[in-house]
C-alpha cells in the first residue's frame, strides 16, 4: 500500500510514545488502521520466531483503541476487519510456505478477536472497567448509564423539588437579592459539570468550596498577579530608565526609585506601586515626544497601561469580603443539596452518568493492583481525537501507563471546550513527545481531500488568524498554524475555488420612512439567506465541471448535485430564516443533529394533536387542533363559530353533540371540518393507555389523516421522518397518563439542543445537507457554503464561575445606597480575571471553528457575509489576515452581485410512488398474567378482559387468590402490596443498598399507617428467608426485575421476570412467591407456563439459553426454591396457547368460543 513518508513514521514508529498531529484530510484513519494491523502482524512474526529483539508486536486483546464517538469506533473495527480478512485471504501471497498455516490461523484468531476488541470510546472503555472491576469499585454490576437528556431530565425534577421546599427557600432568600432562580440553576448545572469533569472525587461540596478557603485563594492570586505585572513593567522599563537625565529632578526621583529596586522590593506590591505612583510624573506632556522621548515612552507605553491594568487587580474592601463569604456559602450549600439529591437518585436506580463513568473508573484506577493489571492487559492504548480529551482522560491514560501510546489529534480542530475538553493537554503532549528519548512527535500535513486552491487560501488566512509563532511562552488554550500540503494539486485544483459574496447590511430607516416604503424596499433588499440560495440554484443551472469524482486514480470533473452543497452554520438561531429561503425556492434540503427539532411545524402539530386528545374538552387545544393543517380554519372560521355559541353551550359541547348541523350561519366548508372534528371525539375520546405506545401513536399519526397531509407537502420525507422519530422519543417513557407524556415532552424540548432532526439516507435523497459545523467535524463535501461570517461571538454572561485554580469567583450587583433604583457590578478578587481568560479561549476556539469550517470543503468553498464588521467574528479575522496578508486576496473571488433565480423545478421523470400495499395486522398484546389466565380458567378470561367485568363482581375465584389477601391476627393486609415492598427490598439488595436503606425505600409506598409495621415485620420475615437464597450458592445477579415487551408468535407479550442469576455461563431465572400455601406442588403447577413464558422472552431477547428456571417461595426459606424440569410438551403448549388467543382477539368476541 502506498503511504507517504510522515504516514510511514507513525505506522511503523516502535517508540513508546508516539504523538501525531494529523491535520485535516491527512488520512488518519487509515494511518490508525494500518497501525493496529501492523501490532498484530509484529505479533505473528514473533510467532514465527523472526523478530526475537523487538516487544512491539501485540494481539487484538492486547490494544485499546479509544475513540471520540461510537460511530467512529464501528467505523475503525470495520476498517481494520476488513484489512484482516484480506490479509488472511491472500496468506500465500504474503507469507513462506512454512509459515503459512500458523498465519491463517493466527489471522483467522484475531478476526474473531475482533467482535469483542477494546475499539471504543472512553466513556465505553470506563463502563468496561467498572464492570470488570465492580467489586473493588464498590457498585453494583449491573448499573445503568444514563445518557444526556435523561441526566438532564432528572436534573430538572431536582431543582423542582429544590426551590419549591419552604425549609430551603428560607436558608437561600438572601441570594434572591443578587440573582433570579434560573440564574442559580444554570450555574449550579454548569459550575457541577464542570467540577466533575476535573475533580476526580469530592467527597464534601462544602469543605471543597470553603468560602475562607477561597477568598484568601483568591487574595493570594491577586496579590501574584501584581507582582507579575510589576516585575514585567520593571524589567521593560529599565532600558528607558537608563536613558533619563538624573540631573533634572523630575527624572531623578524616577532613577533614585528603580536604584532601590530589587528582588525583595516586589514582597509587598501594594506598597512599590505607590512608591512607583510618587516618582512618577502625575501627567504627561506631548513636548516630551521631542525633548526627552525615553521619559514620553515610559509613560505612554509602559506606565499608562499598568495604571489601567492594576484597576482590575484590587481587592473588595472587608465589608465586600463578608458579603462574598455569604453569597459563596449559600450557592455552595445549594451546590451541595443538589449533589447529594442527584447521588440519591442515582443511587436507588443504580444508575450513573457521563462523568460519574469517568471519576469511578479514575477512582478505580488509583488502587495499584488494577493499575497493574490493566497494564499487563492492555499494553498498547491508541487515542483518536486527543484533542477533544479532558483532564479525567489524561489521568487515565497516566495511571495505566501502557507500554506503548499512540496518541492523534490536531490542536487546530479542538472545538468541544463546552465538553470539558482541554486543548493544552494535547499541546503538553506534543511538547513531551518532542523532548523525552522515549517519545516520538509527527506532522502528517499532506491533505488529501482538498483542492490546491482552497488549501493555499486556507494557510494564508490561518497563519494570520491563529499566529504561527510556535514559542511556548503564550497561553496554554492557544494553537499555533502550520501549514497543511495538498496533493491534490493539478490545474484544475489550483485554479481559484474560493468566493465570497458580501450583502450590503439592511438599511436603518426610521418609522415614518418605512410606513412611506412599505413593502418595496423589502422586496428590494435581499437577505444574506435569499442570496445565497440564488447562488447555488446559479451553479446547479450554470452545470460547470465544479465537482470531482475519483474513478481509479483519475480524477473526473462534473457538474454539482444538490447532494454536492452543503451549507454549514455556526449555531441554530437563524435557521427559521435560512429553511424559509430554500422552501421559496423549492431547493430540497435535510438538516441534522441539534438543530430545533421541538420548533418544527410537523412536531408541533404531532404534539397539538396528543394535546387535544389529553384534554379534549379545552378550548385551547380545540382551537389549536382546528388551526392545524388537519382542519385548516381560519381566523374567519373561529369568528363565526364564536358568534354561535350561546353563553351556556361550550366549544367542545357544540362539535361533540352536533349543534353546529343545523346552524345556518356555519357555511358547508367550516361545517366539514367541525363534522370531521366531531368524528375524531367518537374515534379518540377518551384515551384509553395503550400496552404498545409507540403502535398508538403510530396509529394516530396515520388514521388521523396528518400523515398524509405531511406528504402532500414539499419535503414530505424529512417531515414524516420527524414525526416519526418523535414517536420514538415518546415511546422511550415509561409514563402512566398522556399529561405526564406531554410534560415530559415539554421538559425535552426545553433541552432541544440535544435532540437532532431525525436522518435521511443521504443515498437516497437528492438535496442540501444542512449542519452545525460541530456536526461537520470528520466529514467532507464537494461544495460547502459558510453564511453569516459577520456574527460577532456570543458573551459569556455567567455571573458565578469554576476556575480550577481559586475554585468559585461570582459576579453580583448591589444596589447603591444613597440611590436603590441603580446597581453597583462587585464581584470576587480573581473574577475579571477569570472573565477574561474564558473570553480570550472563547476566540481562540472560534478560530479553530473557522478552520474546521472552512476544511470540510473539497471542491468549492462559498463564504458569505453581511458587510458588517463585528470584532472577533469570522468576517473581522478574515479581513484582518487580508490586510496583514497580500497574498491571501489572490486565492478569493469577491461575488457581490448574484442575479434573482426563479423557484427551482427538478427536470427529469415524474417520481412513482410505491403502490399501496396492504398493512399487516397490528400485533395484539397480552401481559403474562393475561395469558396465565386464560390458561387456567378462559370463560373467567372472557369475563374479565372481554367483557371488562371488575374481579369483584365474579362468583368463582382462582386458585392462587390466597395470595390477595391473608389474615394477620387483627387485620387484612393486602397481598400484593406485601409482594411489591418484598420484590423492592430484594431488588434495593442485589444492587449493593444495606438493609435499613432497602427497607425503608420499599416501605415509603405504604399509606397504611395503622398497619405499616405489621407491613414491616413481613417485610423483615420474607427478607430473612430471601437472604437464605445467598447460601444456595446459585451465582452472581445479572438483572433484577427485567421487564421485557417480545414478539412471541405473532403476538407481544410483556411482563418481568423478578431475578435472573449467571453461573459459569449458564443463566437461571427466577420467580419470587410470597404466596401462604401448605401445598407447593399444586402452586408449582400452577407457575409452571409462567415460567416458560420467561423463558422464552428471556432466550429471544438475550440471544442466551436458559439453563434452570425456577420458583422460589420466600416462606419457606432454602427449601422454598423449586426448580421446573424442562418439558418440550409445556413449552409447546404454551406457545399453542398465544397462537389461539392471538386468534380469539382478532376474530371473535362470542362467549362460546370461550368455554
Amino acid at each position: 500500500m502506498n503511504f507517504n513518508k510522515e504516514q510511514e513514521a507513525a505506522i511503523y514508529s516502535e517508540k513508546p510514545l508516539v504523538v501525531i498531529s494529523a491535520g485535516a484530510g491527512s488520512g488518519k484513519t487509515r494511518v490508525l488502521t494500518e497501525r493496529y494491523v501492523y501490532l498484530c502482524e509484529k505479533k505473528l512474526q514473533q510467532y514465527l520466531q523472526k523478530e526475537a529483539t523487538t516487544t512491539i508486536g501485540a494481539a487484538v486483546e492486547e490494544i485499546v483503541a479509544i475513540t471520540f464517538t461510537e460511530k467512529a469506533a464501528r467505523e475503525m473495527k470495520d476498517r481494520i476487519r476488513g484489512r484482516v480478512e484480506e490479509i488472511r485471504n491472500n496468506v500465500e501471497t504474503l507469507y513462506a510456505k512454512k509459515d503459512q498455516e500458523i498465519a491463517v490461523k493466527f489471522w483467522q484468531e484475531q478476526k474473531e478477536a475482533l467482535d469483542s476488541a477494546l475499539i471504543t470510546t472512553f466513556h465505553s472503555f470506563c463502563h468496561k472497567l467498572l464492570h470488570e472491576y465492580a467489586f473493588e469499585a464498590d457498585i453494583p454490576p449491573s448499573f445503568q448509564v444514563l445518557d444526556d437528556v435523561q441526566a438532564k431530565l432528572m436534573q430538572i425534577d431536582i431543582f423542582e423539588g429544590m426551590f419549591d421546599s419552604p425549609e430551603y427557600h428560607r436558608e437561600w432568600h438572601p441570594l434572591y437579592r443578587y440573582y433570579t432562580r434560573d440564574q442559580l440553576k444554570e450555574s449550579i448545572k454548569t459550575v457541577y459539570g464542570q467540577m466533575k469533569e476535573i475533580i476526580t472525587s469530592v467527597s464534601s461540596v462544602e469543605q471543597f468550596f470553603d468560602c475562607e478557603t477561597i477568598i484568601e485563594m483568591q487574595l493570594k492570586a491577586i496579590e501574584q498577579s501584581q507582582k507579575e505585572v510589576l516585575y514585567q513593567f520593571y524589567q521593560s522599563a529599565r532600558p528607558y530608565v537608563m536613558e533619563l537625565d538624573d540631573s533634572q529632578k523630575a527624572q531623578k526621583k524616577i532613577v533614585d526609585h528603580f536604584s532601590f529596586i530589587s528582588d525583595n522590593s516586589f514582597e509587598n506590591p501594594t506598597s512599590l506601586y505607590e512608591e512607583l505612583k510618587e516618582s512618577m510624573p502625575k501627567r504627561i506632556s506631548n513636548s516630551w515626544q521631542e525633548s526627552n522621548p525615553p521619559l514620553y515612552e515610559l509613560y505612554e507605553q509602559l506606565f499608562k497601561p499598568l495604571k489601567e491594568t492594576w484597576k482590575t487587580l484590587t481587592g473588595p474592601s472587608p465589608e465586600e469580603i463578608e458579603e462574598l463569604k455569604q453569597i459563596i456559602k449559600l450557592f455552595v450549600h445549594m451546590l451541595a443539596v443538589f449533589h447529594e439529591k442527584y447521588d440519591q437518585v442515582k443511587r436507588e436506580r443504580a444508575a450513573m452518568d457521563f462523568s460519574d463513568l469517568q471519576q469511578r473508573a479514575i477512582s478505580l484506577l488509583e488502587r495499584p493492583e488494577v493499575q497493574n493489571d490493566c497494564r499487563k492487559k492492555y499494553r498498547h492504548m491508541m487515542v483518536d481525537e486527543f484533542q477533544d480529551t479532558n483532564q479525567l482522560q489524561m489521568n487515565m491514560l497516566t495511571y495505566i501507563k501502557p507500554q506503548y501510546q499512540f496518541v492523534v489529534g490536531d490542536g487546530k480542530q479542538s472545538i468541544y471546550r463546552f465538553r470539558g475538553a482541554d486543548v493544552s493537554l494535547m499541546k503538553e503532549l506534543v511538547e513531551r513527545s518532542k523532548q523525552e528519548l522515549t517519545g516520538e512527535f509527527i506532522n502528517m500535513s499532506t491533505n488529501y481531500r482538498t483542492c490546491d486552491s482552497i488549501i493555499q487560501f486556507v494557510n494564508f488566512a490561518f497563519n494570520e488568524i491563529m499566529g504561527s509563532d510556535e514559542s511556548s511562552s503564550g497561553p496554554s488554550y492557544k494553537i499555533s498554524y502550520s501549514n497543511i500540503n495538498s496533493h491534490r494539486n493539478g490545474p484544475n485544483e489550483q485554479q481559484c475555488r474560493v468566493e465570497m459574496i458580501t450583502v450590503p447590511p439592511e438599511p436603518e430607516v426610521d418609522e415614518e420612512q418605512e410606513q412611506e416604503q412599505g413593502q418595496q424596499q423589502e422586496q428590494e433588499h435581499q437577505s444574506e439567506y435569499e442570496v445565497i440560495v440564488n447562488r447555488m440554484i446559479g451553479l446547479m443551472k450554470e452545470q460547470q465541471p465544479i465537482v470531482s469524482d475519483k474513478h481509479s486514480d483519475e480524477e473526473i470533473w462534473r457538474a454539482p448535485t444538490w447532494s454536492d452543497f452543503a451549507i454549514l452554520i455556526q449555531t441554530r438561531s437563524k435557521l427559521t430564516k435560512l429553511e424559509k429561503a430554500l422552501k421559496d425556492k423549492a431547493v430540497p434540503y435535510v438538516v441534522y443533529g441539534g438543530i430545533g427539532f421541538y420548533e418544527k411545524q410537523e412536531v408541533r402539530d404531532m404534539l397539538n394533536l396528543l394535546k387535544w386528545v389529553n384534554r379534549p374538552w379545552e378550548s385551547l387545544y380545540i382551537l389549536s387542533l382546528l388551526r392545524s393543517p388537519l382542519f385548516g380554519v381560519s381566523i374567519e372560521g373561529f369568528l363565526a363559530i364564536d358568534d354561535c355559541l350561546d353563553e351556556e353551550v361550550s366549544l367542545a359541547s357544540y362539535i361533540y353533540e352536533g349543534v353546529f348541523v343545523n346552524d345556518e350561519n356555519i357555511d358547508d366548508e367550516l361545517r366539514g371540518a367541525l363534522t370531521k372534528l366531531k368524528q375524531f371525539y367518537d374515534r379518540w375520546v377518551p384515551y384509553v393507555p395503550q400496552a404498545s405506545k409507540s403502535e398508538y401513536l403510530q396509529h394516530l399519526f396515520e388514521q388521523s389523516g396528518l400523515k398524509k397531509q405531511l406528504l402532500l407537502q414539499r419535503n414530505n420525507l424529512q417531515q414524516v421522518k420527524n414525526v416519526e422519530k418523535l414517536i420514538e422519543v415518546l415511546a422511550q417513557f415509561q409514563t402512566a397518563s398522556l399529561d405526564e407524556l406531554l410534560e415530559q415532552v415539554k421538559q425535552l424540548a426545553a433541552l432541544s439542543d440535544k435532540e437532532g432532526e431525525a436522518e435521511v439516507e443521504l443515498a437516497e435523497g437528492n438535496m442540501v445537507h444542512i449542519m452545525t459545523v460541530h456536526a461537520s467535524k470528520g466529514l467532507e463535501f464537494p461544495i460547502v457554503f459558510l453564511p453569516d461570517l459577520a456574527k460577532a461571538q456570543k458573551g459569556d454572561s455567567g455571573s458565578i464561575r469554576f476556575d480550577k485554580d481559586v475554585r468559585l469567583a461570582v459576579q453580583y450587583n448591589k444596589e447603591k445606597e444613597n440611590d436603590p433604583l441603580k446597581t453597583d457590578k462587585k464581584s470576587s478578587p480573581s473574577f475579571e480575571r477569570i472573565k477574561q481568560v474564558a473570553k480570550d479561549q472563547a476566540v481562540e476556539e472560534a478560530k479553530r471553528l473557522f478552520y474546521v469550517a472552512t476544511t470540510r470543503a473539497k471542491d468549492y468553498l462559498v463564504l458569505s457575509t453581511v458587510d458588517k464588521r463585528s470584532k472577533n467574528s469570522w468576517y473581522d479575522m478574515l479581513l484582518t489576515a487580508s490586510e496583514q496578508s497580500g497574498q491571501l486576496n489572490h486565492y478569493i473571488n469577491e461575488n457581490c452581485s448574484i442575479p434573482e433565480q426563479n423557484e427551482w423545478i427538478e427536470e427529469g421523470e415524474l417520481y412513482s410512488p410505491p403502490t399501496i400495499v396492504e398493512h399487516n395486522n397490528i400485533p395484539v398484546t397480552f401481559s403474562v398474567s393475561e395469558i396465565m389466565a386464560y390458561m387456567n380458567d378462559p370463560l373467567k378470561y372472557y369475563y374479565k378482559y372481554i367483557v371488562k367485568v371488575e374481579d369483584g363482581w365474579l362468583e368463582d375465584q382462582e386458585e392462587n387468590d390466597e395470595k390477595d389477601r391473608f389474615e394477620n391476627s387483627e387485620h387484612l393486609l393486602s397481598g400484593a402490596t406485601v409482594g411489591t415492598i418484598v420484590h423492592r427490598a430484594c431488588e434495593l439488595l442485589d444492587n449493593g443498598f444495606p438493609l435499613d436503606e432497602a427497607k425503608e425505600e420499599a416501605l415509603a409506598i405504604i399509606d397504611d399507617e395503622l398497619n405499616k409495621h405489621k407491613y414491616e415485620r413481613e417485610l423483615d420475615h420474607l427478607v430473612e428467608k430471601y437472604e437464605q437464597l445467598t447460601q444456595l450458592n446459585i451465582g452472581k445477579t445479572v438483572a433484577n426485575e427485567w421487564a421485557f415487551s417480545v414478539e412471541i408468535e405473532g403476538a407481544i407479550v410483556i411482563g418481568e421476570i423478578d431475578k435472573i442469576v449467571e453461573k459459569d455461563g449458564q443463566y437461571h431465572l427466577i420467580d419470587l412467591k410470597t404466596n401462604k400455601a401448605v401445598n407447593y406442588d399444586q402452586l408449582v403447577t400452577y407457575y409452571t407456563p409462567q415460567l416458560y413464558l420467561y423463558k422464552l422472552a428471556f432466550e429471544k431477547v438475550y440471544g442466551e439459553k436458559a439453563s434452570e428456571m425456577s420458583l422460589f417461595f420466600m416462606r419457606a426459606g432454602k427449601e422454598g426454591l423449586k426448580t421446573i424440569t424442562f418439558d418440550d410438551a409445556v413449552e409447546t403448549q404454551v406457545r399453542e396457547t398465544i397462537k389461539k388467543l392471538t386468534f380469539l382477539r382478532r376474530n371473535s368476541v362470542s362467549k362460546s368460543d370461550f368455554q
